[in-house]
């Protein structure tokens, strides 16, 4: 999923984004990183040094749902 992550700069670049579409599938797959990192007993500050190196626009607020 990081991977995934990485992609999103270039996505974004590439879009010209009207209904929010292509935003909404990256918070969606945020929203799936945190359940899986909190399954997989990662430490928040290891989640969250990993996530600010992603080139990624992230919607934070997708986050805390």
């Amino acid at each position: 999923m990081w991977e995934f992550f990485a992609l999103a700069g270039t996505v974004y670049e590439r879009t010209t984004e009207e209904e929010w579409e292509v935003s909404g599938i990256f918070d969606e797959a945020c929203r799936d990183l945190v359940k899986v990192s909190i399954q997989a007993g990662v430490e928040p500050a290891v989640f969250a040094t990993k996530l600010s190196r992603c080139s990624t626009p992230i919607n934070t607020k997708s986050i805390v749902h």
